[in-house]
């Protein structure tokens, strides 16, 4: 008998470990971001309802009372931001028609009004699902009359990742974005800045290229999204970072980007067109060159003829002078 009740009970157990699994996604959380379970609720428990979360190294459990017939229990950005990352397992217990809770506290044990128990805190404690199916345990008893729900979710180390590609041409408005696991309505600071920009003493004048800003982030799926869009029209081509943060500091991201000078183009030459006049004025016609007469062999060599005889007749006339003044020097001498 009691082998049945072992195997019973281990197929108890096998039945609550499988309940628990997560039947979709679950959710993911970023540490510092506050997690939200809501849901409905029957009957008016005067107590309100109980909420258990049991996690790495962490578990908790508080009441709360319920707003008609809906619940809402937080896990602030305070607490989060504490948390070890990991899954983590959060029950909601109603204490259904006696109005008591049967499965509670009791210093460092959960103990049960039926008698049973297990250790929450100390060095034989259990935590996570661990503690998590044991409480599962004790609910599932058929002398309590206790019901809950089941809730998982994970917390993450927070991350802000760059989705842009490596290179852009200045003068254009690009879009900057990334993914992140920060919560929808977080708020991230950016700021993008030229590699080559220093910083200077107050009485120099330096040239300063880069925009800041704060922007929201938005709902995604499977991550959440965030972006900007910057004009690169007063940016000089350079190396450019990126610094995106959260506007608490908990986490930030750097990346990079290159503005590069538009392409060289020669601008088409235009077509020149003439503009008619109102009444061109007739075109005249050109004036043929008047041609310089020619002489021909025979009336050459006629003229040269002439010329020598002109010469001739000259050099005649000079010797008969020649030959009168000489016979007048003799006359004179005879005298």
């Amino acid at each position: 008998m009691k082998t049945i009740l072992k195997i019973s009970g281990i197929l108890l157990i096998l039945l609550i470990l499988c309940a628990i699994q997560p039947a979709g996604a679950t959710d993911t959380y970023a540490k510092g971001d506050s997690v939200k379970i809501t849901g409905t609720a029957t009957g008016n428990p005067q107590q309100g309802l109980a909420f258990w979360v049991f996690g790495p190294n962490y578990w908790t459990r508080e009441t709360k009372q319920v707003q008609g017939t809906s619940y809402t229990y937080e896990l602030t950005s305070s607490k989060t931001s504490d948390l070890s990352p990991g899954q983590y397992y959060c029950i909601v217990q109603h204490p259904m028609y006696n109005g008591v809770f049967d499965v509670y506290v009791s210093g460092d044990k959960v103990v049960s009004s039926d008698g049973e128990s297990f250790v929450i805190s100390g060095s034989s404690k259990l935590q996570g699902s661990a503690a998590a199916y044991a409480l599962m345990r004790l609910l599932d008893s058929p002398n309590i009359d206790d019901t809950y729900t089941t809730n998982t979710f994970i917390i993450a180390e927070p991350w802000i990742a760059f989705s842009n590609r490596a290179e852009y041409t200045a003068g254009n408005r690009i879009y900057i974005s990334g993914t992140t696991n920060l919560a929808p309505g977080d708020k991230l600071i950016y700021n993008v800045l030229s590699s080559s920009f220093v910083p200077t003493q107050k009485t120099q004048s330096s040239e300063f290229s880069g925009e800041s800003g704060t922007i929201t982030v938005g709902y995604g799926s499977p991550d959440n999204i965030w972006g900007f869009y910057l004009d690169t029209t007063n940016l000089k081509p350079d190396e450019y970072t990126v610094n995106v943060e959260k506007n608490d500091g908990t986490v930030s991201f750097t990346g990079k980007f290159t503005l590069v000078a538009p392409s060289a183009t020669t601008p088409a030459t235009p077509a020149v067109t003439a503009v008619p006049t109102e009444n061109p004025a007739p075109s005249q016609p050109a004036t043929a060159p008047t041609p310089m007469p020619t002489q021909s062999p025979l009336s050459a060599y006629s003229a040269l003829l002439a010329i020598a005889a002109a010469i001739a007749a000259v050099g005649i006339s000079a010797a008969a002078f020649a030959s009168r003044g000489k016979s007048d020097d003799l006359m004179t001498e005879r005298e």
